[in-house]
């Protein structure tokens, strides 16, 4: 949905990142990531290991990173990525 920004809006402008950063499960950067799909790798594996959730039951790619504790994964994930992102606009 498009939104159009108005004066009242000014302590809320956009912010606009122009470079990019991926983390995935073929690599933790854009170039690793790209020269895995460019091999034609998977990372495609079955889950184990998930509370409440039989071995074997899930497929997925997991992405490798160590989470601190009392951490929600997806936030180094985030920083990470954004951190690349971030030196990429540069």
């Amino acid at each position: 949905m498009l939104r159009i920004f108005s004066a009242e809006d000014r302590e809320h402008e956009p912010i606009v990142i122009t470079g990019i950063g991926m983390i995935t499960s073929l690599g933790d950067t854009r170039e690793t990531t790209w020269r895995g799909v460019q091999a034609g790798e998977s990372r495609v594996r079955r889950l184990r290991g998930i509370p409440g959730i039989p071995d074997d039951s899930l497929i997925g790619a997991v992405v490798d990173i160590d989470r601190p504790p009392g951490r929600l994964k997806s936030i180094p994930l985030c920083e990470r990525a954004t951190d690349e992102a971030l030196c990429d606009a540069r």
